[in-house]
């Protein structure tokens, strides 16, 4: 239902990376799930906003639907936001999980 609603709007889309990754890492990860998408002609550009989650903006908000199908099937891919729903990914169910940063007020 949302995927109609915002296209051809950009969409942004926030995923957090399983387990305890470096920024270095993270990158890696990302750069290869871009590269991916890419081949399946989906135009994406992706920015490492902490060392365990990254940020892809889509051009066409449409296309982060058919991402997301993609990316919560990753063992790397602990979960994907899109426009405020957060779908678990299949890190999200391994033993390794992601810790909890604790905030400081």
């Amino acid at each position: 239902m949302l995927r109609n609603i915002i296209y051809p709007i950009a969409c942004i889309t926030f995923i957090g990376i399983a387990g305890n990754p470096t920024r270095a890492k993270t990158d890696q990860i990302t750069g290869l799930w871009q590269t991916s998408l890419y081949n399946n002609h989906i135009e994406v550009q992706s920015y490492v906003i902490e060392d365990d989650r990254a940020m892809f903006m889509f051009k066409d908000g449409a296309l982060a639907w058919d991402a997301k199908d993609f990316l919560v099937l990753q063992d790397d891919c602990f979960d994907v936001t899109i426009e405020g729903q957060v779908y678990p990914g299949k890190g999200a169910s391994s033993k390794s999980g992601r810790k909890k940063k604790k905030s400081e007020l």
